[in-house]
């Protein structure tokens, strides 16, 4: 029996429909990211599996990384043009709160 997990539902929704839908590619998104938080929290309380758990970071973060550009890609969006435009605003809002000191 399969798990009903963000995976899983995303792979049986692409065996049916040929991809996923927006709503499960969020879905998937949202537990890229949380592996994320997840392995930070491992890494923290078992010292001893740090670097192991560091790795597998990595790699969780780039599937989140590529789940968010195949997002982008489904909603008919560059993902370059969505990366600039992130970092412009990110940027913008960092400015707003810490302006530069004349």
């Amino acid at each position: 029996m399969l798990e009903r997990t963000p995976r899983a539902l995303c792979s049986l929704e692409a065996v049916k429909m040929g991809k996923p839908s927006p709503e499960v590619r969020a879905l998937l998104i949202q537990h890229e990211a949380a592996e994320v938080g997840y392995r930070i929290v491992r890494a923290t309380r078992t010292p001893q599996d740090r670097d192991a758990v560091m790795a597998d970071i990595a790699v969780d973060l780039g599937d989140l990384m590529v789940q968010v550009q195949m997002m982008a890609v489904d909603l008919g969006l560059d993902p370059d043009e969505v990366l600039r435009l992130g970092l412009q605003h990110t940027w913008e809002r960092f400015t707003d709160f810490w302006p530069e000191e004349e």
